[in-house]
């Protein structure tokens, strides 16, 4: 009579599992990952967008540095994040309390004023979001810009589409 021989597990046994699932999850990104991705870009929908960047706390003497008309350049991805289609600014206030009276306190900054740059650009939206080549724009995002004379941090205040 012949006898059953028992399975038991070793370790060739364990590596060829792993190969095979790094086999089928390469080809799960080879072919079907990257053709999705293909996809969303093709419904990608191309708009042109305008939006506000505001500084805060801008030295007076550098408000004039910008100009309608230049390039806003992304700090973090070195593309453009569109053109300056309007500029404005106020004189900075700090809001602060009077220690005796417990009351809020306005006291005008002269040195330092907030600047408000106005944006246009050809934008794309990906996963519910605007890209401006490859800068993500929304309302809240804090944005590095850099300029031919300006170098400053601005949030996006306002969006919208204008075509």
């Amino acid at each position: 009579m012949m006898q059953k021989r028992k399975f038991s597990f070793n370790i060739i046994d364990a590596v060829i599992i792993v190969l095979v699932l790094a086999l089928g999850l390469g080809v799960y990104f080879l072919f079907f990952r990257e053709n999705s991705g293909a996809i969303e870009d093709a419904i990608a929908e191309n708009v042109k967008i305008r939006y506000v960047l505001q500084v805060n706390e801008l030295p007076c003497e550098y408000v004039d540095n910008i100009q309608v008309g230049e390039c806003v350049m992304d700090y973090g991805t070195r593309t453009s994040a569109g053109d300056v289609v309007a500029i404005g600014s106020e004189d900075f206030v700090y809001v602060g309390y009077d220690k005796t009276t417990g009351q809020q306190k306005l006291t005008p900054v002269k040195e330092l004023a907030n600047l408000y740059i106005t944006v246009e650009g050809e934008a794309t939206m990906k996963n519910e979001m605007y890209y401006v080549n490859d800068t993500a724009v929304y309302v809240g995002r804090r944005l590095d810009m850099m300029m031919p004379d300006l170098f400053c941090s601005g949030s996006c205040i306002s969006l919208e589409i204008i075509e």
